[in-house]
C-alpha cells in the first residue's frame, strides 16, 4: 500500500485511473487478487481494470472474471482465441502451435464474436 500512495495520490489528483491488466506474473493474477489488493489500498477509487479475456490462466473463466470487477473496468482490449483441452496453459512450449491458448480469427473463439465481426 505504501509502495503505490505517490502514484494513487498523483492520480487522483489528475482526475485519472489507474488500471491494472489481470494477468499471471502481476500483483493481480485473478480477479480475487485484483479485489484484495483494492481492499489493502482501502477501496482507492483510482485503481482499475483493462480487462483482457485472453488473460484468464488461473482457472476463473472471463465472465466471471469480469462480472466480479466489473464496477471498476475502464478500459478493454479483446484477442479471440480458444483453449485446447488436455493442454496446460503455463506449458512452457516453444512452439506456439502446441500451445494451449491459440489466437483465431473473430467468429470461431471462445469469445464468439461473430455477431460483431461486421466491421
Amino acid at each position: 500500500m505504501r509502495k503505490t500512495s505517490k502514484l494513487r495520490q498523483h492520480a487522483k489528483s489528475l482526475g485519472i485511473y489507474l488500471c491494472h491488466e489481470i494477468h499471471p506474473g502481476t500483483a493481480a493474477m485473478c480477479a480475487d487478487d485484483f479485489n484484495l489488493l483494492v481492499e489493502i489500498c482501502d477501496g482507492d477509487k483510482c485503481l482499475a481494470v483493462n480487462a483482457d479475456p485472453s488473460h484468464c490462466w488461473e482457472g476463473e473463466d472471463w465472465e466471471t472474471r469480469f462480472l466480479k470487477v466489473a464496477s471498476r473496468i475502464y478500459a478493454c482490449h479483446v484477442k479471440n482465441f480458444v483453449i485446447r483441452k488436455g493442454v496446460p496453459l503455463r506449458k512452457m512450449e516453444p512452439g506456439w502451435q502446441k500451445r494451449a491458448m491459440q489466437f483465431v480469427d473473430i467468429p470461431s473463439g471462445d469469445l464468439n464474436m461473430s455477431a460483431t465481426s461486421n466491421y
